[in-house]
């Protein structure tokens, strides 16, 4: 069977009825903002493109004052975005609508996880998973922080389109709070008009820390775990990756490891660490040995296959630190982590008003 790609849907009809109040509401805007022969270029020049007539369009572009050209350009870069994020939350909207009603589609994290677990290596496969998020600071993004607010605000309206639809909000009150958004997202400059600086760069970045990863990273770990185990399969990582790395490293120091000592290592109860041992036996990790000397302690002992899993952990990232360090001498390493401490030093320094710290 072949899953839906979610990317490529859409509802058309309430993401056309969403464009129409959004359009309404900036050429509301816009008449009062610019006089009536500007408002009729704006108009004009969305009959000529949707006609495609370039020339005309051309034309009437050239003929613009700077002063038209600023207040016309605003307007036909937020008409787009506006109807962007209408799509984006008839998107999530769907992908919640899906999850909801167990409809598979491509990318489904329970769907993937299902899939995997059908495998012999089910287990080989997840401890080798690799997530990895990716930052960009691109040079061209001089977006205003006060533009990325307005749309998030924008975002959080249209998500209450259906409720309002339903009659579960008041339609006045939240087309009101749109057009306020809308109406000084108009009365914004798009992008900034000074190079940033270091510490705004840090700044942005860091301010949608808690909006983005700090509530993403930790629900999509959770709910990995979550179906991993639904499925019978429980990852390394964790408290169990914990123990073997533990009782791995005192195996190399000629030390045997009890229960105890992991009760001591990773500061849990008694209770806790039963219960812990007793999963990691169920999936083959570890295997319980009663000491002759005290029939109540018990050794911990990797099976073969842990054994072999944390040999292959351990040659990955031994190959790893060769490979980054290839070609690099101990006094280049020297010179790039005191660049980096005087690096921070004057970051720390811009963000106490260029004093040193």
């Amino acid at each position: 069977m072949t899953l839906q790609k979610l990317e490529s849907y859409t509802n058309k009809e309430i993401i056309k009825e969403e464009a129409e109040i959004l359009t309404t509401i900036l050429e509301d805007i816009a008449k009062n903002l610019v006089s009536p022969e500007t408002l009729d270029k704006i108009l004009e020049l969305k009959k000529l493109s949707v006609s495609k007539d370039y020339l005309k369009l051309d034309q009437i572009v050239k003929e613009l004052s700077n002063e038209e050209m600023t207040v016309i350009s605003r307007y036909f870069a937020i008409l787009p975005l506006l109807i962007n994020i209408s799509e984006d939350v008839d998107l999530a909207f769907e992908i919640n609508h899906q999850n909801n009603v167990g409809q598979d589609y491509l990318g489904k994290l329970s769907s993937t996880i299902r899939q995997v677990a059908e495998t012999e290596n089910a287990q080989e496969i997840l401890e080798h998973l690799n997530v990895v998020p990716v930052l960009t600071a691109h040079p061209t993004q001089v977006q205003r922080k006060t533009m990325l607010d307005l749309t998030t605000h924008i975002h959080s309206l249209l998500r209450q389109h259906r409720d309002v639809k339903a009659g579960l909000m008041n339609e006045t009150k939240w087309y009101n709070n749109l057009r306020r958004n809308i109406e000084i997202m108009m009365q914004t400059d798009m992008i900034r008009e000074k190079k940033l600086k270091v510490t705004n760069e840090i700044t942005n970045v860091m301010e949608y820390y808690n909006s983005s990863f700090l509530q993403a990273v930790p629900n999509l770990m959770l709910e990995y775990k979550r179906l991993a185990k639904e499925q019978g399969i429980e990852s390394m990582a964790g408290p169990q990756g914990q123990v073997l790395h533990i009782v791995a490293c005192r195996m190399e120091e000629g030390k045997d490891t009890l229960i105890k000592d992991i009760e001591q290592e990773l500061d849990i109860s008694k209770s806790v660490a039963s219960n812990l041992m007793k999963r990691m036996e169920k999936n083959g990790f570890i295997q319980l040995e009663t000491s002759q000397r005290d029939k109540r302690a018990k050794y911990i002992r990797l099976t073969a296959q842990s054994q072999e899993n944390m040999r292959k952990i351990r040659d990955f990232f031994d190959e790893m630190d060769r490979r980054l360090l290839e070609g690099i001498s101990e006094q280049e390493l020297l010179i790039f982590s005191q660049v980096l401490t005087k690096f921070y030093q004057n970051i720390e320094s811009l963000e106490n008003g260029g004093k040193d710290v």
